[in-house]
């Protein structure tokens, strides 16, 4: 520390200058470290504000009978659903196991990785991956040069997307013969016409340098991307669990 009078050294520790006498400057007080606030704020079906939730806890457990924020109308939503909790300064946000998933909505295009599910409007879809021709039907090709009846393979398969219904099962497989593949209410290569809270042009699905992504093609309603791992949330995340539609807000004290 240098004396501010006449600039020479102050050994540690000591009160005054060894030179002058003049009294050694307190050190400035170290900048408080500011700490995270969150609130989960409930999205009614209309698009309002509902009710708020401050997350004060370390960990805030969302489910249908089990934690802190519950929904026990929610026959969507486990007993032990989605898990928001604080690791080294950050919100997290977990699926905790649960049947249906949690969904973050995506503001950037997401890579995808083989057997990711997705929700565009109220869609349910699977991303796949397509190898090769026998992975289409998962039969192994005969011993004894026999060929399988159907139409020779005419152009190349760069993915497939699966439809999911709400009873667990599979519906349509749609296989992507370009690198992209659009998503919306009309005249896209998947479209639902009948899907209310789809947009036209609602997501895309494409491949790049041998990756696969989903995009977001700024719908109105938004797409959302099923978790696989602990997301780190950001101010203005919005994410389903169950029927439920929630919004992040963060800010520093």
């Amino acid at each position: 520390m240098l004396c501010t009078n006449c600039g020479a050294t102050i050994a540690s520790g000591s009160r005054f200058c060894g030179f002058c006498g003049t009294p050694a400057a307190e050190a400035p007080a170290a900048p408080s470290t500011p700490s995270l606030q969150a609130k989960l704020t409930l999205i009614k079906g209309e698009g309002f504000d509902g009710i708020s939730y401050q997350l004060n806890a370390e960990e805030h457990i969302i489910g249908r009978l089990y934690g802190t924020i519950l929904f026990p109308e929610d026959v969507y939503l486990d007993h032990k659903h989605a898990n928001l909790y604080y690791d080294s300064g950050r919100l997290m946000l977990k699926d905790e196991g649960s049947a249906n998933g949690v969904f973050i909505k995506i503001k950037q295009p997401v890579e995808l990785k083989h057997g990711d599910v997705f929700l565009s409007g109220e869609q349910l879809l699977r991303f796949e991956k397509v190898n090769d021709y026998q992975s289409i039907n998962g039969l192994e090709m005969p011993n004894d040069e026999t060929d399988f009846y159907g139409c020779p393979p005419e152009e190349t398969l760069h993915f497939r997307i699966v439809h999911l219904f709400r009873d667990g099962k599979e519906g349509a497989v749609y296989y992507a013969t370009s690198p992209a593949m659009n998503i919306g209410r009309e005249q896209c290569e998947l479209s639902f016409p009948f899907d209310r809270h789809i947009s036209g042009r609602h997501a895309r699905v494409y491949e790049e340098k041998g990756k696969f992504y989903l995009q977001d093609l700024g719908s109105k309603n938004g797409t959302f991307h099923g978790l696989t791992d602990p997301y780190p949330l950001n101010h203005g995340d919005y994410f389903f669990a169950g029927q439920q539609l929630m919004r992040i807000e963060l800010t520093q004290s």
